[in-house]
């Protein structure tokens, strides 16, 4: 069954809003505040609430939670250690690009599940190279993940094919689409297999799928 992720849960209002329409999984942007804390935001310059604050909150809902690095590389520790103390390594999935400092944050959340999450692809990729991309990735992704020890690959949904789940699901990973807001869409990943789909409308998404079941 496809799990849904609600996307930019990184404010109070927007956590309980998603709570309240029964949202079980959410995603939270781990990136640097103004005074060098960890703070959740999805883009540079955008005010966030503490990520302690929204992990702790997270925790209190009993939801499980994908946090994605966008912090510099010195605040990587930091992030892990929040997620400890929000007592929610057991129930989180930690991402982010390709070169960040996996041995260690394995060491330190030894029973999360680690990701890589792809590079967007440009408008121009997406509608000239995308069968060409899709092969490369689904041909080279197994060994990606193998490699450093990572669990999970989070691609753009404009990567997503039928090859590339089967060929992730044979070595034992799992496939998340970002990020869906159409509910066409939603259901072709779920036909090919996706494990998750992350969407700005969960609910939306939720209806979707179901209507397709």
């Amino acid at each position: 069954m496809t799990e849904l992720v609600a996307h930019r849960a990184n404010t109070p209002q927007r956590l309980e809003e998603l709570v309240a329409g029964g949202s079980g999984w959410v995603e939270l942007d781990a990136a640097a505040g103004p005074e060098g804390e960890l703070a959740c935001a999805h883009d540079p310059g955008e005010a966030g609430a503490p990520l302690a604050a929204m992990l702790a909150a997270a925790a209190r809902a009993e939801l499980r939670v994908t946090v994605d690095l966008k912090c510099p590389p010195g605040l990587v520790a930091r992030a892990c250690e929040a997620i400890l103390a929000a007592g929610l390594e057991g129930r989180a999935l930690v991402c982010g690009h390709y070169e960040r400092p996996w041995d260690e944050i394995r060491r330190m959340l030894p029973a999360a599940l680690l990701g890589w999450s792809t590079p967007e692809p440009g408008r121009r990729e997406r509608l000239l190279r995308r069968g060409p991309e899709q092969r490369e990735l689904a041909a080279s992704a197994p060994g990606l993940l193998e490699a450093k020890g990572l669990d999970v690959l989070l691609a753009h949904h404009s990567l997503v094919s039928e090859p590339l789940v089967r060929a992730l699901h044979a070595d034992g990973k799992l496939v998340h689409a970002w990020t869906v807001n159409r509910a066409g869409r939603a259901r072709r990943l779920a036909r090919m297999g996706v494990d998750a789909i992350v969407t700005d409308r969960p609910r939306e998404i939720a209806a979707g799928l179901a209507r397709s079941s």
